[in-house]
């Protein structure tokens, strides 16, 4: 059984949560809401893998090195990351893929990202490979974008975001926007 990490895989991340746990993985999910943890562990109890939820806000560092740490030692290395968290972590992001240079022997690191990710004038560090320096560390960058439908735009509903990151794990693919970038000022200006 492999050991992969979800960070918010309780709300947008839920189905690939419940895909990775299927698939004979011991799923560590990061989430802040107890509930929405149990309530996750409780839909997976029949699957041939299992969810290990991890209770903490991603931005309390110290927290997350902890519980990251012991859920490694007592499931083993991550072989994986998905990783939903926001431009304005990029310090627990970066603590996550430390951790996995130091414990993992090789790791892959999907880094979900806003629509904004895409645009090219972004000056967010994060929008790149903030991890070229880590060496076990293999980053893919997966973009969020929007679709267009007779005429009008609208952001990706959680079944197309689910299904298009599934399809992004089972395919090993970097560098990929699920759905459209283009035209960029056709991009939905709500949410």
């Amino acid at each position: 059984m492999a050991h992969v990490l979800v960070v918010g895989g309780t709300g947008m991340l839920k189905k690939v949560s419940l895909f990775l746990a299927a698939h004979d993985n011991v799923v560590s999910v990061i989430a802040r809401t107890k509930s929405d943890l149990l309530a996750l562990k409780k839909e997976a109890e029949t699957f041939i893998g299992r969810i290990n939820p991890l209770q903490l806000n991603y931005r309390d560092q110290e927290a997350l090195t902890t519980q990251l740490e012991t859920a490694i030692q007592t499931h083993g290395p991550l072989t994986m990351v998905v990783n939903w968290m926001h431009a304005h972590a990029l310090e627990s992001a970066t603590a996550i893929a430390e951790i996995l240079n130091r414990t993992s022997p090789i790791c892959r690191y999907f880094q979900i990202l806003p629509t904004i990710g895409g645009d090219d004038q972004s000056d967010h560090a994060y929008y790149n490979d903030p991890f070229a320096h880590l060496n076990k560390v293999l980053y893919r960058k997966v973009i969020l974008g929007f679709i267009i439908e007779q005429g009008m735009s609208r952001w990706l509903s959680k079944a197309e975001i689910g299904d298009g990151i599934i399809d992004v794990l089972q395919n090993d693919k970097r560098d990929v926007v699920i759905g459209t970038l283009e035209p960029w000022e056709e991009r939905p200006k709500s949410a």
